[in-house]
């Protein structure tokens, strides 16, 4: 029996750039209908979000990834419940735009440049018609320093 060599990601919108993240890391997408700020907590906690009854941190992917964008033009924005090595955390994105499935043999490294300048948060790239996506490393979206905060 030939073996499956495609995964599934989920096709997200920031501005006008389109990220995938695997599906396997992504629980629940919810609207978002705002956060509870926090005093006190670091930058990059936009507040807390309710999940099934339970408070969990929000991330503001746009904020975090354009901190130069207007974060006022994002219209109705979805929360991604991911799991991540600290637990659940909410990812504030503009849109998800669909799954797609990707051939895992198609996905491409990203140039030095990209590596360098982002970390290790894209660990891919996948071309798809006149379109071009970076794969986003659900682990890498916090630094370690941010983790630890976390945890703690």
């Amino acid at each position: 029996m030939p073996q499956d060599h495609r995964a599934r990601f989920i096709l997200f919108r920031i501005g006008s750039e389109s990220f995938l993240l695997d599906i396997m890391g992504v629980s629940q997408t919810l609207p978002f209908d705002g956060s509870t700020p926090v005093p006190r907590t670091p930058s990059f906690l936009e507040g807390l979000v309710s999940y099934r009854g339970n408070p969990i941190p929000l991330v503001d992917l746009r904020s975090r990834l354009f901190p130069e964008a207007d974060q006022s033009a994002q219209v109705r924005p979805v929360v991604l419940v991911v799991t991540t090595e600290v637990g659940e955390i909410g990812l504030k994105v503009d849109e998800v735009r669909r799954i797609v499935a990707v051939d895992l043999d198609s996905i491409l490294a990203p140039p030095e440049l990209v590596r360098g300048m982002a970390g290790r948060l894209f660990f891919g790239v996948v071309e798809s018609g006149e379109e071009m996506f970076l794969l986003m490393d659900l682990n890498q979206i916090l630094s370690a320093a941010e983790k630890e905060h976390l945890r703690a």
